[in-house]
């Protein structure tokens, strides 16, 4: 949260408008690394600061992308009848869980804006 404060991110814990954002931005930097978006800008186990920079400067993620983002975690902890029925519905809206369209959102902003 820090990091995105140094970039202008205002976190202001009484004021949930202000919060929930920034707390979705973090959230959401978080399911990119865990699921290794982002390892060709890791160095070690530290992330490149354009990283920081981009999750505090792009435009607004809502729920549907953070939830989009954070389906393959909860898949693979599902039942593998939930797993593919999930997978199949989501496949016919357009949507492939194990490359969510936020991931490309989140590195094209990464490449062209930071």
């Amino acid at each position: 949260m820090g990091v995105l404060a140094a970039y202008g991110v205002d976190v202001v814990a009484n004021q949930p408008e202000e919060f929930f954002p920034v707390s979705w931005r973090h959230q959401l930097l978080s399911f990119l690394v865990e699921r290794g978006v982002l390892n060709d800008y890791k160095h070690g186990e530290e992330l490149d600061e354009r990283v920081f920079r981009a999750a505090a400067t792009m435009p607004p993620c809502d729920l549907h992308d953070l939830g989009e983002a954070m389906l393959p975690l909860a898949l693979a902890q599902a039942p593998p009848e939930i797993m593919a029925k999930t997978k199949e519905e989501m496949l016919a809206h357009g949507c492939d869980p194990k490359k969510p369209n936020l991931d490309q959102k989140s590195l094209d902003w990464l490449r062209h804006n930071c």
